[in-house]
Order: structure tokens, then sequence, then C-alpha cells
């Protein structure tokens, strides 16, 4: 309608974002038990988990410098151990707890974007305050490269590491009668090697764009760099009771009062 204000952003991707990635996931697991007597029990594991392709690995773009050569992780190896300990003799009140490294994976967005965005094939081309009717003029990809037309770009940190996480717990069951089951835990996490992304064009003492901060490499709008240097803390309490009752029922109740802190929410968030 005519009483809406006058745009003054537009953005439009160009050319073919078309994507073929192979990625090739292995894992393998080993653990066992060991009854030190008829009360302690303990157990330990170790995972092996690698990824081929999540990284772009081989991958490079001649007119994009920032997609640099990167090489698979092949040391995400995750330990873990645990023990239970019968401290009446009677099964009744049991002491546990364990703790473990947990490897997580790269997700396939990570390489798409950055073959989709590599100013090559496809890019994305931002007009302020456009022509309503016309915001591009009629403009092609070929255009757009001709007249060095700044794009943005997206690449992977050759860095990059799979996200990890240590867990830990310790925990207490009592058992009240013949049916009723009373425990409480405490259970940590600290994750490490969690994803961001980061404007790489951006000058550190002016990062206003929209106030007039030039940008580094004129080339490019925004270089948004996936790195794996977030971190996230958990610690939480939780309480719980089990009843069983007759005919294989039972029903349970739990609480937990929990403290969780991080530095992203995913790879999507972006720090200046």
């Amino acid at each position: 309608p005519a009483t809406w204000p006058a745009p003054y952003l537009y953005e439009e991707g160009l050319g073919d974002a078309a994507f073929n990635q192979k990625v090739t996931t292995l894992g393998a697991y080993v653990q066992d038990d060991w009854k030190l007597s008829k009360r302690i029990t303990v157990n330990a594991g170790v995972r092996y988990d690698l990824q081929l392709g999540a990284k772009n690995e081989g991958y490079r773009a001649a007119t994009n410098p920032y997609i640099r050569e990167k090489q698979a992780n092949k040391a995400n190896f995750g330990p873990r151990a645990g023990f239970t300990f019968d401290l009446t003799g009677n099964q009744r009140t049991i002491l546990r707890g364990g703790t473990g490294i947990f490897v997580d994976r790269l997700t396939l967005n990570l390489a798409l974007y950055e073959q989709i965005y590599n100013g090559e094939t496809y890019r994305v081309v931002t007009v302020r305050n456009p022509n309503p009717t016309n915001p591009l003029g009629g403009l092609t990809l070929a255009d757009v490269v001709r007249m060095k037309v700044p794009f943005e770009a997206q690449v992977i940190d050759p860095a990059i590491r799979e996200p990890r996480a240590i867990q830990s717990s310790i925990g207490l069951q009592h058992q009240i009668g013949d049916g009723l089951a009373l425990s409480v835990d405490f259970v940590t996490a600290r994750g490490r090697n969690q994803l961001i992304r980061r404007d790489l064009n951006l000058f550190p003492d002016c990062q206003n764009v929209q106030a007039g901060c030039p940008r580094p490499d004129p080339a490019f709008t925004r270089i948004l760099v996936v790195e794996s240097t977030a971190r996230f803390w958990y610690d939480a309490l939780q309480l719980a009771a089990r009843k069983s009752l007759r005919a294989n029922y039972s029903f349970q109740v739990s609480y937990s009062l929990a403290r969780t802190e991080n530095e992203t929410n995913d790879s999507g968030s972006t720090a200046g």
C-alpha cells in the first residue's frame, strides 16, 4: 500500500545454490564392567568418532581467500567411567557416580554454507534504499561479479573441532520398604569447542557498520567464520521418588534445580 514506508534494505541471492557433499560418519565403542567385591562394581569404556567431509576437506574457492585448507579431526576419543557402591550390603542404599567425555558431530550446514556462499557460483546481493519495483535493476550474477559488488561469505575455521562436553554425576539411592525408592543426584557438564559465528570483516575499534564504520576488506560485506571457541556450564540437583505398584505399574515424581550458562546457543550466534 502507498501508506507503507519505503524499503531501506533488499537482499537477493543470485546464481546456483545447488549443493552436493558427502559426509561419512564412523563410530566405535567398547566398555567393560568389573565387580571388585559383592558391594562395589566399576565400569570403564571409550568411544571413538570420525567425520569425513563435514569440514569441506580439500575444498577451495579461487575468488575467496578466506576459504582455507582443512583436515578432518582424527583424535575424537571419549573415555568414560562409573561405579556403584552398595553402602549397606543389602541393595537398599546405593552410592553411584560416573564421568565421561562426549563428542558431538559437526552439522552438514557448515559445509553447505561455505560452498553456497563462495562468491563464485552464488552471491547474496544487498541493496540499500532499493527501488521497490526493480530493486536489482536487472543485474545478474555475471554483472555482480564483473562490477565487483561486495558480497557475504561464510567460511569454516580450519582449526574447528567437534563440540564436546565433560559430563559427571554423583548420587545416592535409598529404598524404603518393598516399592519406594528415593534418589538424589548432582549432575554437572562443562562444554568445550562449542560452535559460534564471528564476523571477520570488522575493525576492532569500529564495528557499527550501520553507523558508517568501514569494512577492512571492501570486497566483502560480512565474512562469517564458524569457530569452535565457545563454552557452556551446567549444574543440577535432581531429586526423585519412584513407587512400584502391582501389575507392573509404577509412578515417579522428580524435581530438578539447575543452573546453566553458555556463550552461544548454536552455530547461528554471531559474535562481533
